[in-house]
């Protein structure tokens, strides 16, 4: 299910990452900071654009500046993910999307 993914950071260069590896995706500006277990790559693309790339049963997009990978959610507060110690705000507009695809036992 996992599955290797290529990112082009400085220009040419494209590094090989496993996408069980990646933390959270974060908008900066037009560029992305893809950070991973192994460390932080900036990436000369979108939100929007990588959002297209990935593979939506592993990822999801909370917020405007934030897509994160679904395998690595510890806690949801009311407006809130918790992934590793990195609190990530939940948009109105994608809140949602997220609860229709996580299994939840009331």
């Amino acid at each position: 299910m996992y599955e290797d993914i290529f990112i082009q950071v400085r220009y040419k260069l494209l590094t090989r990452i496993n996408s069980k590896d990646i933390l959270l995706i974060e908008a900066d500006g037009n560029y992305s900071k893809v950070t991973t277990t192994n460390g932080s790559y900036l990436v000369n693309a979108t939100l929007t654009q990588i959002e297209a790339e990935l593979n939506t049963d592993l990822f999801c997009r909370v917020h405007r500046a934030y897509i994160i990978p679904m395998d690595r959610i510890r806690d949801i507060d009311t407006d809130t993910v918790f992934i590793e110690d990195k609190q990530i705000p939940i948009a109105r507009q994608y809140r949602e999307n997220l609860f229709r695809r996580l299994k939840i036992l009331r």
